[in-house]
C-alpha cells in the first residue's frame, strides 16, 4: 500500500461538481509536499483514470458503485466507508481525510482517529423547507468533522438552518476552488462547448427540483442543447478557428456529433483536464450551468453562454445571478434562446471581462491545514 499523508474521497456523480474542487485542493497540497491519494467513481473515476496528474498525487482508487441510484448519489457509509475507505486509511497512514460531497461518510475518519474535512455546497444549509430534513441530518454528520470547507462563501447565519449555526466555527477558507489551465489555442478564435461533468442523473430529482423534473428529460435536453451549441458555433468557424467539445454524453452520442461536424480544428470527446487549457484560451464558451462551470466562468475571460436543466432550481438561480453581474454572459433556457445567445456572443466585441483571482483559494486552504495538522507534509 502506498504511503499517504491525505486521502481525498470525491463524489463522482451526478457530475464533477465535487471532483474538480477536490482535485484543485489536492494539487495545492501536493505542491507543498503532501502525499495525496484520490478516490472516486463514475464520472469522477473516468476523469482521474486518464488524467496526467502532477507529482505528489501518489495513488488513485476506484470505488465500486451500482450504476443507478434513486436520490442520494454518494457512497454508502458501511459498504464503502467500512469496507473500502477505512482499509486505505489504515494501511496508508493518512493523517487527513478529505470528503468531497460525501456527506454520509463523515464518521469514518473520526472512527479511526484521522482528521476529517468535508467539502460541501453551502446552499444545502439555506433555511428552506426542502433542506430542513436532509440538511438537519447532514449537520449531525458534519459534527463529526474537524473542518468544514464551503465551495462558496456561506451566507449569513440568519439565513441558515438552526442546526448548522453551532458548526460555523469549523468553517475553513472558502472556495470556489478552480483548476488552472495552461492556455494555448488555435491561430484564430477558439470556441468551447461543454455539457457538465456527467449525465448520471438520479431516478428521482426531488433533491434538485421543486417542480418534479424528469431525469429522462434532462438527458434529452443535454443532447439537444449540446447539438445545437455545436451546430451554431460550427457554422461560424472561419479558417484558423478551433472548436473543442467536452461532452459527458455516451460515446455513441459523441460519435454522432463527431461524424456530423468533422472538419479542420474540430475536436469532440469526453470531459478531460484539457478542458481547463481550452477554457483559458477560449473566445466563446457554451456550457450547462453546473456548479463547477459557474466557478470556471468567474475565473475565465471568455464570452460565456449558459444553459440550465429544466426545473433545476440551483442551476437556474446560480446562472441567473452570474448573468446578472458578469459582463459578456448570456443565459438560455430553450434551443431557440441558445441559438440567439450564441450568435450574439460570437458577434459581440472582444471586450473580455476581468477574471476573478479564484486560483489562490486552494493554496490558501492548503496553507491553513498545514498550520493546523502536525506533520501533514510527510513529517516535515
Amino acid at each position: 500500500m502506498t504511503r499517504l499523508d491525505a486521502l481525498f474521497v470525491l463524489r463522482g456523480r451526478p457530475g464533477l461538481g465535487h471532483v474538480t474542487p477536490g482535485l484543485a485542493i489536492a494539487r495545492a497540497l501536493a505542491a507543498r509536499g503532501v502525499r495525496v491519494g484520490l478516490a472516486s467513481y463514475d464520472n469522477g473515476w473516468r476523469l482521474l483514470e486518464g488524467a496526467e496528474l502532477p507529482p505528489g498525487i501518489a495513488a488513485r482508487y476506484e470505488m465500486p458503485v451500482r450504476p443507478g441510484y434513486e436520490d442520494w448519489p454518494g457512497l454508502d457509509l458501511y459498504d464503502h466507508g467500512v469496507r473500502h475507505v477505512a482499509p486505505i486509511l489504515q494501511e496508508s497512514g493518512a493523517r487527513l481525510l478529505v470528503l468531497g460531497g460525501e456527506y454520509v461518510m463523515a464518521p469514518i475518519g473520526p472512527t479511526l482517529g484521522v482528521a476529517t474535512a468535508m467539502i460541501f455546497n453551502p446552499e444545502i444549509m439555506d433555511d428552506q423547507p426542502r433542506n430542513r430534513v436532509p440538511s438537519g441530518l447532514f449537520c449531525r454528520l458534519f459534527a463529526e468533522c474537524d473542518f468544514l470547507v464551503p465551495m462558496e462563501p456561506p451566507g449569513p447565519a440568519a439565513t441558515q438552518i438552526a442546526p448548522f449555526k453551532p458548526l460555523r466555527d469549523r468553517l475553513t477558507p472558502a472556495g470556489p476552488f478552480c483548476l488552472r489551465g495552461g492556455g494555448g489555442g488555435p491561430e484564430g478564435r477558439l470556441f468551447v462547448v461543454a455539457n457538465g461533468g456527467g449525465v448520471s442523473f438520479p431516478a428521482r430529482t426531488a433533491s434538485y427540483s421543486s417542480s418534479g423534473a424528469a431525469p429522462g428529460r434532462w438527458l434529452d435536453q443535454t443532447r439537444n442543447m449540446t447539438r445545437r451549441a455545436v451546430e451554431e458555433l460550427h457554422a461560424r468557424l472561419a479558417p484558423g478557428d478551433g472548436l473543442r467539445v467536452f461532452s459527458a454524453l455516451a460515446e455513441a452520442d459523441n460519435a454522432v456529433l463527431a461524424a456530423r461536424f468533422a472538419g479542420p480544428g474540430v475536436e469532440i470527446g469526453p470531459p478531460s483536464l484539457g478542458y481547463y487549457d481550452a477554457l483559458d484560451a477560449a473566445d466563446v464558451v457554451v456550457s450547462r450551468a453546473g456548479s463547477g462551470f459557474i466557478a470556471d466562468a468567474r475565473r475565465c475571460r471568455a464570452k460565456v453562454v449558459l444553459w440550465v436543466l429544466e426545473g433545476h432550481d440551483e442551476q437556474l438561480r446560480n446562472a441567473a445571478a452570474l448573468a446578472g453581474r458578469r459582463p459578456a454572459t448570456w443565459l438560455a433556457r430553450t434551443e431557440e434562446e441558445l441559438a440567439q445567445a450564441v450568435a450574439e456572443a460570437v458577434a459581440a466585441p472582444d471586450q473580455r471581462p476581468a477574471a476573478e483571482p479564484l486560483a489562490e483559494n486552494a493554496a490558501r486552504l492548503a496553507a491553513y491545514w498545514l498550520e493546523r495538522i502536525p506533520d501533514l507534509a510527510g513529517g516535515k
